[in-house]
């Protein structure tokens, strides 16, 4: 994990953003897989973690190759820059830190909506997305998920 540290810093150094150290400490001591279909309640929402964005081979599960491709800007508004996406639940829609700007450290669920119309033909507008403020620090994220439920097959309906 001594990469993953040496990768953060050129990263947070090359963006000019602030990680919150217990941030830091926490993904350089965790696979992806780690707190898998943990939920998250929110509103009415039930929010699963499908798995957390770490150094990885492949793009889409690399947290640093995901913010520099953008795709907080091809899938959102101008101001999700100011967000790394750090987990996806099992819609893709993001958990993420707030790097730049106001209310730093703070965690958010990105939740991204199509324009879809009925017949399933994605419109010529682009990808909207919702922002939600879910917890004031990484640390208080930390500790709900470590007391949080797995998701079960009964519970959530995919088993009758």
């Amino acid at each position: 994990m001594k990469d993953l540290k040496a990768k953060l810093e050129r990263f947070k150094t090359k963006y000019k953003m602030i990680l919150p150290k217990e941030y830091e400490d926490f993904i350089c001591s965790i696979d992806e897989d780690s707190y898998h279909n943990k939920v998250i309640k929110f509103k009415d929402k039930n929010i699963v973690i499908d798995r957390f964005l770490i150094s990885s081979n492949e793009p889409d599960y690399d947290i640093l190759a995901r913010y520099e491709d953008s795709w907080q800007a091809k899938f959102g508004t101008p101001d999700t820059h100011e967000f790394l996406t750090i987990a996806v639940d099992n819609g893709d829609n993001g958990i993420a830190i707030k790097v730049l700007g106001e209310d730093l450290g703070k965690i958010y669920y990105l939740e991204y909506r199509d324009n879809m119309d009925v017949y399933g033909i994605i419109e010529d507008e682009p990808i909207s997305v919702h922002i939600y403020k879910l917890f004031d620090s990484f640390q208080e994220f930390k500790d709900y998920l470590d007391n949080a439920p797995i998701a079960g097959a009964r519970k959530y309906g995919r088993i009758k």
